[in-house]
Formats: structure tokens, sequence, C-alpha cells
């Protein structure tokens, strides 16, 4: 019975840290929200090409968007942004070269916020070319969330800042031998001179280049963007930066570029228009799960999914069966191999749910899937760093890009079709056949499904 208590005891106290924990987060975060607020009327004033949405109705012929790009503007606050160029970038070797070059050719700034930097060899290969800037006069920062990037953090930090790069860490936990999951900031941005900008699922890590030999070939998918919307991401770092070392980037034009006539002009030469979309615990609600929701519900012919974890909540689940009730087709890439094995066995759960809906699951077998992207019929894709889990969906910072434009999305339905190519079919006798102890694990981890 003293076993009992002294359990008992141990396990009261452990959740009243996480929830105290959690609380003094939460009420650190109304200092980034008012940040957002007094930033966002600067970036509006450097933002010469944004629209609004009744005037990228009237020119851009996004009719049957209108609703999601209308929601993705009430819940954020963003704008629509015109002048974008686009480019897809698969897995470490297309997204590091970019990056690298754009750093190199970087004249005032350079921002980077990462969930994790491996201290492995690209992670080697990047902080040399940071201190080189820096010793350039450049200015570079670095953010990192402190649990994704805990060895980062300890062991390389103080030797960027001795050359002059800055560092700071997102939310480092208090007790190092209790990482805190939640309010993480998964966010992977990077911002060179307020014209380039990337964002996506791909971190700083050998893995992203097929060297994790626990689970080999790693796709992944990241977008480069010029134009406007990168100076959206930039709005992101700089409340986060804010948060982190409580310095506020001076509000110039250094940081926040407004377009030349020169740049207007070949601005205008491009057709994509898209919105960039924040999510985290510092919104007033649950931001990326209702643009996902809302995403869903307007599609007309299908809705094509990527992502490396599905612990979807019931608004998504619902949202999926209507849709497929209308009779879009339905599609869903997810990992064969996991590096989370309990939320792979909850998904089990939902993969059985959907599929008496007669929606399609493929298991990734080629290695490990871990692309966060969403096509919807020939026109919006979305690319981003949350996935389709409660932890993204409720509980981290996450970033993405919505973009509205017929070249993009056929080009990512072209690696979407290819990635099918590699990918099982989850058929219903598969689960019907799983074993007496997976069946459990499953029902187990169920239990677990507001954490994961």
């Amino acid at each position: 019975m003293t076993l009992f208590w002294t359990i008992l005891l141990i396990v009261a106290v452990v959740m009243i840290f996480i929830l105290g924990n959690h609380y003094r987060l939460k009420k650190q975060y109304s200092k980034k929200q008012q940040a957002d607020a007094e930033l966002y009327k600067q970036v509006l004033q450097s933002l010469n090409q944004h629209t609004t949405v009744e005037d990228a109705r009237k020119h851009y012929h996004i009719e049957k968007h209108y609703n999601l790009m209308q929601s993705i503007k009430n819940k954020t606050h963003f704008p629509v942004t015109k002048n974008d160029q686009v480019q897809i970038l698969l897995n470490g070797e297309e997204k590091f070269p970019s990056l690298f070059q754009a750093i190199q050719e970087a004249k005032h700034h350079v921002h980077l916020l990462y969930y994790t930097i491996q201290d492995d060899q690209i992670g080697s290969d990047l902080s040399s070319l940071l201190m080189t800037k820096a010793q350039e006069g450049v200015e570079v920062k670095v953010l990192v969330d402190g649990v994704g990037s805990r060895k980062f953090a300890k062991q390389v930090a103080q030797k960027l800042q001795q050359k002059g790069v800055e560092v700071a860490v997102f939310a480092p936990p208090r007790l190092s031998f209790l990482f805190h999951l939640n309010f993480r900031n998964h966010r992977k941005i990077a911002v060179i001179d307020g014209r380039v900008g990337f964002t996506g699922g791909i971190n700083i890590g050998d893995e992203y280049l097929h060297k994790d030999p626990g689970k080999g070939y790693w796709r992944d998918i990241s977008v480069r963007l010029e134009g406007e919307a990168v100076l959206l991401l930039q709005r992101i770092f700089a409340t986060d930066w804010y948060y982190a070392t409580n310095h506020k980037l001076t509000e110039e034009q250094s940081y926040f570029p407004v377009l030349s006539q020169r740049d207007t002009h070949q601005a205008h030469q491009q057709t994509a228009i898209a919105q960039i979309v924040p999510s985290g615990p510092d919104m007033e609600e649950h931001v990326i799960g209702k643009v996902y929701r809302d995403l869903i519900l307007m599609a007309k012919e299908k809705v094509w999914l990527g992502t490396p974890y599905f612990i979807p909540d019931k608004m998504l689940l619902q949202a999926l069966k209507e849709a497929r009730q209308r009779g879009v087709e339905i599609q869903l890439i997810v990992p064969q191999k996991t590096d989370n094995p309990i939320v792979q066995a909850a998904a089990f759960h939902y993969y059985q749910n959907l599929m008496k809906a007669g929606i399609k699951i493929h298991l990734y077998k080629k290695g490990f899937y871990h692309a966060k992207i969403a096509i919807v019929d020939d026109e919006v894709v979305k690319i981003g760093s949350a996935n389709m889990d409660n932890r993204s969906l409720k509980y981290s910072f996450e970033a993405g890009a919505f973009i509205y434009h017929k070249g993009t999305t056929l080009q990512l339905q072209e690696v979407y079709q290819r990635d099918l190519e590699e990918c099982i079919p989850l058929q219903p006798a598969q689960i019907n056949k799983r074993t007496f102890l997976q069946r459990v694990g499953t029902q187990l981890s169920l239990l677990l499904v507001p954490w994961l």
C-alpha cells in the first residue's frame, strides 16, 4: 500500500510540474501576441504588392478558393501576396544547396529558425558558413527549439557566438531529464535579406541526406520563396526572436524591403499568389487544424495528403468523411517505417475508420516519409511544418505556405504520384490480420492521443 501511495505522489508531482509549466508558458505567450500586433502594422506598410482577398477573387480566378483564403485571413490577419516565385525542393539534396547558396549571397542578414539543427556533417557545414558570413559583417541570427536542438544549443552555440553569430534558444526545458514535448517551436524558416525565404518540413541534419541507417531514404519537401511572402516569414521569425531574446528587430527596410519598380515589374510576370499561415498556442484558436478542415471541405475533385504522423481530431476526421461522401477522391501517404511506434500504433485506429469511408491509405516503403503536404484539386498546395497530429494541430508553433498556382500544384502532384509508386496500399485484410499484441498496442496508445 505504501508503494501505491508513493507512486501516486510521484505521478501527482510530475503532473503538477507539467501543468504548471504549461500555464507559465501560455501566460508568457501574451508577450508574443503583443509583438505580433505591433509588427503587423509595419509589415503591411512594406507590402506594396499584397492584395485583399476580394481583389484576388476578381483578378486571379480563385472563386472556389475564396472561402479558404478569407478563412486564413480572418484567423491569422496575414494578407494574400500576389508576386511570389515558388520553387519546390525535394529532400536535403535540393534544399541544402539552395539554402547554402542563398546564405553565401547574403548582403545584410541571415535569419534561421529551425526545430532541429543537428551537430553532424551538414550541421557543421552550415555552422562554418554562418561564421564566415558573420565575419564578413552580415548579421546572422539563429533560433532553435530548446528540445529539438538541445545538443546543438549545448555543443555548438558557444562556438558560433564567439565568431559573431547570435544564437537563441526557444523555451529551453527547465529540467534536462524531463523534456517538454508540447509548446515546442516546430517551425523551419530561413530568411535571407528579406528577399529569399524557405519553409517546409526539412530541418538541418544528415538524415535528410539519407544518412540515417535506421531509416535509410528520407523523403521530405520544402519550398523556396521570393517575393512578399518572404516578409511574412520574416514577421514570424521576428516575433519568435523577440520572445526568446526580448530583443525587437528594428523596423527598417533592410529587414522588410519594399519592392522596387523593377522588382515589381518582374513580380508581375509571376502568377503565383500565396498565404503564409502561422499556427501556435499563442493564437486565439487552433489555426492549422481549422484551415486543414476548410481546405478539405472546399475540395471538388481530390485531396491528396502526406504526413509522417496521423492523429486527427474529430473535426478533421469528419471533414475527410464528408468530402469523401461528396465524391471527392482522398488519398493519404504515411510512412511504413516510423520513428514513433506509439503514434503509428494509434494511427491504425484512424486508418481503419477512414478506409471504411472509402479513403485510400498508402504506406511509404522506400524509407521514412516526413513530408507535410496537401494538394487540393489542381490549384492549391500546402507545404509546411505541421503534421496531422494533436501536437502540431494544438500545441506546437508551426508555419506553412498555401500556394494558389496551377503550375506549382501540377509539379507537386507529379512528386506525389511518384511517391505512390513507392507505397504499399493498405488493405482492410491487413488491418484484420494484425496480431493480438498489435491490436492491444493500438488500444493502449489511444489513451495517449491527447498528447500525441
